[in-house]
């Protein structure tokens, strides 16, 4: 769990700047892409009962989460305003109330199955439907971006 935090820690330092140079896209993806990394590396570890795999999958976990707070803010600010930033920012947040919920549901179905791959398997589910809404966004971006040039 330590490894975990540290990462996290280093993370959010790195996804800022990330953020501010490569927009919300981007980040996002990264972010998607590096927890379905991390569910496979983890599925991989679970398989081998590989204890180096583990690690890897710990950094990557923690560098994961990393990016969402930093992304969630910036993204919340950039879209909606300073307006009614507190606001924003705390129903963009509220995602958190659902995850909260994360380790008490992997929890009863390992208990229920005796295994974690179904938790892995919904994360790389909810990673790719991040990628997917994030990819959406973007798109309605760019329509817009089309109509305004073209009034």
């Amino acid at each position: 769990v330590g490894i975990i935090s540290i990462f996290h820690a280093l993370g959010r330092v790195a996804f800022g700047p990330i953020y501010d140079s490569c927009r919300r896209s981007i980040s996002m993806q990264l972010v998607g892409s590096m927890f379905i990394a991390t569910a496979i590396i983890l599925f991989v570890a679970f398989k081998t009962h590989s204890l180096v795999l583990l690690i890897i999958t710990f950094v990557l976990c923690g560098l994961s989460y990393s990016g969402i707070p930093p992304t969630n803010s910036a993204f919340s600010r950039e879209y909606f305003g300073a307006k009614h930033y507190g606001v924003n920012f705390s129903l963009v947040n509220s995602n958190m109330i659902i995850a909260s919920f994360g380790s008490v549901l992997a929890g009863a179905v390992f208990d229920y199955t005796g295994s974690y791959n179904s938790i892995v398997l919904l994360i790389i589910v909810f990673a790719v439907i991040g990628m997917l809404c994030s990819m959406a966004i973007s798109h309605l971006e760019s329509k817009e971006k089309y109509f305004k040039k073209i009034k």
